[in-house]
């Protein structure tokens, strides 16, 4: 149900994970197919136990991350399904906008956590910046070495926390009783992963 020749076009990805927003709520989704110039079919993008998404003809924003790049596009809901599976069918968008996302793009962010290495206790700290694949991390009086396995805590917007992230330390600098950590995201099929990547996705689409 997608034309593989549209794919590098349109970054429209059978499996993709998205991000849907209608007005101030957002919440993840899945591209489950789609067909060219008709309908894009998504998993229901539930917020607790509701869908955003509920009403036929309601607008929305759907943004996602592929192959280097962010998409976004305004689309509508044409229907909603319950049976195999809680689906949403959307307007195929009339134009889905890009934007190149280097892994060396950064966001400044505060985001407060901790992090931990192995069975010791928590240190406290937040995230300052945030890129597609990692970000720096500040905690204070940590001994930490470059390659060291840790796992990261956070406390996103809208009160959502993160936990037990496995992160590898790239590189480490301290300065004025602070250590600055860069930290790789060691990716997994977390919901907690997702979230963050779509928190990026969505921070990097706004400031195009």
């Amino acid at each position: 149900m997608s034309d593989n020749k549209e794919t590098s076009a349109t970054g429209l990805l059978i499996g993709q994970t998205c991000q849907v927003e209608k007005k101030k709520a957002r919440a993840g989704s899945v591209i489950r197919g789609y067909r060219k110039g008709r309908f894009i079919l998504i998993d229901s993008p539930f917020q607790g136990k509701e869908s955003i998404l509920s009403v036929p003809g309601e607008s929305c924003v759907i943004r996602f991350l592929s192959d280097g790049k962010v998409f976004g596009f305004t689309s509508a809901l044409l229907k909603t399904y319950t049976t195999p599976a809680s689906l949403c069918a959307i307007q195929y968008p009339e134009k889905i906008e890009s934007v190149s996302v280097r892994q060396s793009n950064r966001i400044p962010v505060f985001f407060p956590g901790s992090v931990s290495a192995g069975s010791k206790a928590p240190v406290p700290g937040a995230l300052v910046d945030l890129s597609a694949n990692g970000g720096c991390f500040i905690v204070r009086h940590l001994v930490v070495s470059k390659g060291e396995s840790l796992n990261l805590n956070l406390l996103l917007p809208d009160n959502l926390n993160l936990a037990n992230m496995p992160c590898l330390v790239q590189s480490v600098h301290a300065t004025k009783g602070k250590v600055f950590m860069g930290l790789k995201f060691l990716f997994t099929e977390t919901e907690d992963f997702e979230a963050l990547k779509i928190f990026y996705t969505a921070c990097a689409y706004h400031l195009l």
